[in-house]
């Protein structure tokens, strides 16, 4: 158990590390206008680090799974809410390929550096 411990001391210290590359992969799709990539980046970054803060396993984390962990958690209902946006958002810009995308990578962006900054205070 102590092991076990451990491990998930390790994932919830190294979160904020990873998180950084994912984003910073991101910012460079941004850069391309390679929209498809940085909506999976988005996606990727959010539910591992939530999965990392919580100990859990990102491969299960659907949105309603990541809203009931979340609130489980006491998280604001904001920031679920916004969580639940961002994701939905790339969900719907990676798999219907809009000729906005990138206007709306700029606002992903943005919303999704405020809502880890958030998390990492809160989780």
């Amino acid at each position: 158990e102590k092991m076990s411990t451990n491990t998930n001391l390790k994932r919830k210290k190294q979160a904020s590390g990873k998180v950084a590359k994912v984003l910073k992969d991101a910012l460079d799709y941004k850069t391309k206008k390679d929209s498809s990539n940085f909506f999976v980046s988005i996606h990727s970054a959010i539910v591992g680090y939530v999965a990392d803060k919580l100990s859990m396993d990102a491969a299960g984390f659907t949105s309603d799974s990541l809203k009931e962990n979340l609130e489980k958690r006491g998280l604001d209902s904001e920031i679920i809410s916004e969580i639940q946006d961002i994701l939905n958002t790339c969900d719907f810009y990676r798999f219907s390929n809009p000729s906005n995308a990138s206007e709306e990578m700029e606002t992903i962006y943005d919303k999704t550096t405020v809502v880890l900054n958030l998390l990492t205070k809160k989780l």
